[in-house]
């Protein structure tokens, strides 16, 4: 394998900020990119250098000696600082580095790499290595910043700023990055000795530093808080494409990510939904950790054409807005699943944490022309609430790939939610035959994908609505989190099951924890508000109903809900405000049929009865049954639960928890109602 060894003056820059920059204004940040990267290319040809790669925020560059990376370094920040600024940090050392088939070894490109780290924007850090080259040029005033401790070096280095007018020396407090500020004390008697011990016995242990295909990582030079629970959102990847019409890619990757990482029990991931949520936002990196309640962000581009794509990534450090770890490829699409494995591995490997069993990393692979359907059928009903043109996509991607399991998953997901509504592009309009359907197709995706946790959550969640079969919902809502135990869907899918099986403690200390994964997202609040519903915790359930509104403040049925929940507790006047609420007429009539009957209003409540029962018997029959149940009437909530039963009406689930209908219990037709509810 051809080896070629050179000692350079190594450059690494990075733009500050540059996830909050792109969040808050994509174009304007791309514009800053630009001016960058010709930035850096004309400085560094000028002064004898070589760019080795740009990624996105980031640059490599090597120099002859360490006066022509002073020169034009100094000349970048220069011509940044003037508008339009691009708050650029920049870090240069004088190291060895070996080049082998486009990699690049040596530990000199990651401490160019940490040192920069430590840098504020218009800032310009060097090594003491660097400093005895350009002693003799009075053109640099230096400042010293102190010693520093770097990971796999063995004595402390001191560092120094570029101190010339107009040109920032950072304070001491500013200073972070990937380097351990040295008191004076620190560095004499048994503490240095202690140091020098450790260090020299971790470089021992983690040699050297690896750049594949040219990339750049790092990690924390301050051991990590064992007692806390890594945790990490993976953010939709940017579409790069001149047309954005790839943004179907870019999620698509991210979440695969997703359900990889999902796979660790040691790490806390945000969810799809939560971490979505933000997507076209302008909202700044911390903020996002902090709603999201992680410590790391995951974010990344991406860009197809002729074939093949481009993908960039970088593991950012939220609380610091620090990079600790980037790579990027160019590669065939058909690869883009290796690339998905490789990047959950090196987030791992990040964090510190043990990688799992090789088995259960596997992606799922299809033909390049498939997965691109299947990304596409996935945006279409994850991002535009399209299900029929998503089914219309995923069909067309099984035609060329049967085999693909996550498109049969998909498939049974968008007829299950047809089912919820009633109706199919297939013609169906039967509650239990669309069930059927996506049960079908759900037990396709996991007989070819049988280590896809989420396929198992999904299946579960037809169970569920299947007229409440909570026996089989719970045994595939297990066997999700067996597979997949950081899967927030699937812990709050199993939580509501172990509700569904009256074990509610279990059900809902599940929910509350799902709900810590996905703070954002509406499907684990509205999981919790229903467990805590059917577990009689109505101020509970109305807490997650009413989060579930702020979430989603156009939803049908929910404020139906949370005016029922409120007649519950008594709050009769709220209630009837809440009802009033509710988009759905029969929805609406049969919350205020039963809010006006607690309130004694019969003549109201009778009239807001009749119109339930013209205008929708046969659809709402589960909540007609609901008013009769208020009424305490047995034969006619009888009759109506009858009818909502054979109308397969998805309310039904919820009978046998339903206070209600607690009157009717002891009728000796319940318990072989609620067994044929349950089957």
């Amino acid at each position: 394998m051809p080896q070629s060894r050179r000692l350079a003056a190594i450059m690494f820059a990075d733009i500050a900020g540059y996830t909050a920059m792109m969040q808050r204004n994509e174009k304007e940040g791309l514009a800053k990119v630009h001016r960058f990267s010709e930035v850096m290319e004309a400085k560094a040809a000028s002064n004898n250098g070589e760019i080795l790669e740009f990624r996105g925020d980031g640059c490599l560059a090597v120099f002859n000696s360490a006066v022509e990376a002073m020169h034009a370094a100094k000349a970048i920040q220069e011509n940044l600082q003037k508008e339009p600024q691009v708050p650029l940090r920049i870090g240069i050392h004088i190291g060895d580095i070996v080049f082998t088939d486009g990699n690049i070894y040596g530990d000199g490109v990651n401490l160019a790499s940490r040192v920069e780290s430590m840098g504020v924007p218009g800032s310009i850090l060097v090594t003491e290595r660097v400093i005895h080259d350009v002693k003799s040029h009075p053109e640099f005033e230096m400042a010293s910043l102190g010693k520093f401790q770097f990971k796999n070096v063995e004595k402390p280095m001191e560092v120094f700023a570029l101190a010339n007018e107009g040109f920032i020396v950072p304070k001491p407090d500013e200073l972070a990055g990937k380097g351990t500020r040295l008191t004076e004390n620190a560095t004499q008697g048994k503490h240095r000795l202690i140091r020098g011990i450790l260090s020299g016995f971790i470089g021992i242990l983690i040699a050297g530093g690896i750049w594949m295909n040219i990339y750049w990582k790092g990690s924390e030079e301050v051991l990590p808080d064992t007692t806390k629970t890594p945790s990490i959102a993976v953010m939709p990847f940017l579409d790069l494409s001149p047309k954005q019409d790839q943004a179907f890619l870019g999620d698509g990757m991210a979440e695969e990510v997703i359900n990889l990482l999902s796979k660790e029990s040691e790490l806390k991931v945000s969810s799809r939904s939560s971490s979505f949520s933000f997507k076209k936002q302008e909202v700044d990196l911390s903020t996002i950790a902090n709603k999201l309640g992680v410590d790391h962000i995951l974010e990344g581009s991406v860009k197809e054409y002729g074939g093949r794509v481009k993908i960039s990534v970088q593991l950012i450090e939220a609380k610091l807005d620090k990079s600790i770890w980037a790579e990027n490829w160019e590669e065939p699409l058909e690869d883009v699943f290796g690339i998905q494995e490789h990047i959950a591995r090196e987030v791992m490997e990040s964090l510190k944490l043990n990688l799992i069993e090789a088995n259960k990393w596997n992606v799922e692979k299809t033909a390049p022309d498939a997965y691109r359907l299947f990304l596409q059928a996935k945006h279409q009903f994850d991002t535009e609430s399209n299900a029929s043109k998503a089914r219309e996509l995923v069909l067309r991607s099984l035609e060329r790939d049967s085999s693909y399991a996550p498109a049969w998953i998909l498939l049974g997901h968008i007829d299950r939610d047809f089912a919820r509504r009633g109706n199919s592009p297939t013609g169906i309009r039967d509650f239990k035959k669309l069930h059927e359907l996506a049960k079908t197709h759900a037990l396709k995706g996991i007989k070819l994908g049988p280590n896809l946790g989420y396929a198992y959550a999904s299946l579960a969640n037809t169970y569920i609505q299947m007229l409440g079969k909570s026996d089989s919902a719970l045994f595939y809502a297990l066997k999700s989190i067996e597979l997949a135990p950081g899967d927030a869907n699937a812990i709050s899918i199993t939580g509501l099951a172990k509700c569904f099986n009256h074990e509610f403690e279990e059900g809902l200390a599940l929910l509350d924890k799902a709900e810590e994964l996905d703070p954002l997202s509406w499907i684990s609040i509205a999981n919790k508000a229903w467990g805590n519903n059917i577990a009689h915790r109505f101020d509970l359930a109305e807490d997650s109903f009413r989060k579930w509104l702020m979430l989603q403040p156009k939803a049908g049925y929910l404020n139906y809900a949370l005016a029922i929940c409120l007649v519950e507790q008594g709050k009769l006047e709220e209630a009837e405000v809440i009802a009033r609420k509710e988009k759905f007429e029969g929805a609406r009539k049969c919350a205020l049929s039963i809010v006006a009957w607690e309130k004694r209003d019969i003549e109201a409540a009778d009239t807001y009865l009749e119109e339930l029962i013209e205008g929708s018997s046969s659809s709402l029959a589960y909540q007609i049954a609901q008013v009769y149940g208020y009424r305490k009437d047995v034969e006619k909530t009888f009759e109506w639960l009858e009818r909502s039963f054979k109308q397969y009406d998805p309310g039904i689930i919820f009978a046998p928890f339903e206070l209600a209908f607690s009157f009717m219990h002891k009728d000796p037709r319940w318990g072989p109602f609620v067994e044929k509810v349950s089957k």
